[in-house]
This record gives structure tokens, sequence and C-alpha cells, in this order.
């Protein structure tokens, strides 16, 4: 595959990559995504259209790095990407899975310094409409007919009233047709500014090559669930353990996970045990649309594992008492 000679920015329905600065906007709003889903998301948006075949993505990403078990590791990188556009796997408006072989990009993607392109001589696919935007098109269509027509007959004094609800109309049947994902985003994005008063903490991913390592993993996701329950009584609800476990190597998507457990936030995390230490991630994140809300990593000897647990929950619950007290909440 020839390599790309891209504009230093990319833009794609409502976001837009700098590459020099490694960041992801949305609206103008930075969106966090780590170093390596973001080479992922690079590499696919700079060859929108195109097949990207798991091969290709391990030889340019990963490398020669032996110690990570690939497979898990792209998985989860998507699911990562995913998620900061807030993408869904079965109905994608960006990224496109081609089971066992790999990815493709399928927004429409424009360079910062290059002219608009044109749907008509557009190299690659835009956005998928939605489902019923066909339908919703046609009747806004007519409806729009109609309202021209009535128009025409109107006195001047409603000329203005009829050309407003008119522009409201266009646009709302184009973010419709051409970015549904996206207006159901901003939905969300009200639906999700309240207190966090339930929490999920979804099963840590293990990045160790050895899979006989996924012990660690679990047992810091159950010292997690079990630490937050006793910090934070009454004010909290914190699903069990029990219930949290199916959705291991699930690949769902995470605002999906969070309606499904009912929650007002997920916790996702890493784990990595190597030469007598273990490091792990940790990611707070508020539901329904997967919004990042705060994220630190750790690094300790096995033996005071105990503490890194209590450090990591401490930590948590500090963050949600912080956010509770900003949107009114307990």
């Amino acid at each position: 595959m020839p390599n790309p000679d891209p504009s230093s920015l990319l833009r794609f329905g409502f976001f837009e990559m700098d590459l020099q600065t490694a960041e992801l906007r949305r609206a103008g709003r930075p969106v966090s995504l780590a170093p390596q889903p973001f080479k992922i998301l690079t590499l696919l948006a700079t060859h929108p259209g195109e097949l990207i075949t798991r091969e290709e993505i391990q030889r340019q990403i990963w490398g020669d790095e032996t110690f990570v078990d690939f497979d898990q590791g792209l998985n989860f990188a998507i699911n990562k990407i995913r998620t900061a556009l807030g993408d869904d796997a079965d109905a994608p408006s960006y990224i496109e899975t081609l089971p066992r072989r790999g990815y493709r990009f399928i927004a429409q993607v424009k360079c910062a310094d290059a002219p608009s392109t044109s749907p008509l001589n557009a190299t690659a696919p835009g956005p998928r409409a939605h489902p019923e935007a066909d339908g919703i098109t046609r009747r806004a269509i007519t409806t729009l007919v109609d309202a021209v027509i009535q128009h025409r007959r109107a006195s001047q004094r409603w000329a203005a009233v009829g050309l407003g609800a008119l522009g409201l109309a266009v646009l709302l049947i184009l973010v419709l047709r051409f970015n549904p994902a996206g207006l159901r985003n901003r939905v969300l994005h009200l639906h999700s500014a309240g207190p966090i008063q339930s929490l999920a903490v979804l099963p840590f991913e293990n990045l160790s090559s050895s899979k006989e390592q996924d012990y660690a993993a679990d047992q810091l996701t159950g010292a997690l669930i079990a630490s937050l329950a006793k910090m934070m009584p009454g004010s909290l609800r914190v699903v069990s353990r029990t219930a949290v476990m199916p959705y291991h190597r699930a690949g769902k998507p995470l605002p999906q996970i969070a309606r499904e457990l009912n929650v007002d936030a997920v916790v996702e995390g890493t784990a990595a045990r190597s030469a007598g230490r273990i490091r792990t991630t940790v990611q707070l994140r508020l539901a329904p649309d997967g919004r990042y809300l705060w994220g630190q990593a750790y690094e300790r000897d096995l033996r005071d594992i105990e503490e890194l647990e209590e450090d990591v929950a401490r930590d948590l619950a500090a963050q949600i008492k912080a956010r509770n007290r900003e949107t009114g909440g307990r």
C-alpha cells in the first residue's frame, strides 16, 4: 500500500483530525483518544473507501512487537475509536467491519487545505443514510413543496415565519440523511449531563502476552467494584461483578452496554503484568454517549497490588463526587 501524503487536518462528519498534534476534535471540542487507536484511525481515515486488512494494521501499528496479543489489542482499539466517534458497529457511519479481513473507513474525508469535494465526484462513500432517512426525505420534500405554494398565497407578514420554518426543515433533513449518528449524539449529550448515580466497572483487559495473566485483570475488576460500593454506600449503585462479566470481550459499543446495564457511567481499564510489576490504566466515561470524563495510569510492584486497588478506587470515587457536586447531585 503506498504511503499517503495527507493534509495535516482531516475532516469528516462533525469531526476533524489534526495529524501534527495527534488530536481528534468534534465540533471544535477535543475528544479523548489514546495514541494507538489514534494511529489506527489515521491509517483508516487517510485511505477512505479502501479495505485496510488486519495484517496491514498489524504491520504498520504494532510492527515487530510480539508481546502484545494483536487480536485482543486491535478489537480493543477499534472499540475505543467507535466510542470516540459515537459509531455503531451494526449500523456504522464511519468504520465498517469486514469480518476476518479488516476495516474500511466509509465516511467522506476532506483535507482542510483542499477545495470541498462535491458528492458527485467524491472518491470515498459518505456516511450511510439512516434506515428511515429516505422516507423522511420524501415526506419532507412534499411538505416543503406545499409550504412554498402556501407561502406564495400568504401575506408578507408571514413570509419570514414560513421561510424560517422551511430552513429548519431543510437543516433537519440534511442532518438526518447524512449524519444521523451525529444528531443522535447531540441528543444523547443533553441526557448525559446529570450526576452519576449508577456505575458499571467493565472487566479489565489483560494486555500481557500470556492469557494466564487474566486473573490479574479480573482481580482488579472485582476489587474496584467492591471498594467503590463500600466507599459510596447509598449514593452510588455499582453493578455487580456477575452482571458485568458477560461483557468481557463482547465487542459491543459502550453506549449499548450502558443502556443494557442501565447505568449513568462506565469504567474501562487495562492491566499488564511483567517483571514483577503491574501496570493499569483506568477511564471513566459517561453514558449513554461514552464521553470521556477522567483517566489515569498507575504502576506498582506486584507486592503492592492492594495499595494499587485502593488508590484507583479512591481516585474514581473522588472524580464521581466532584462530578455530582458540579451537576447538583449528592
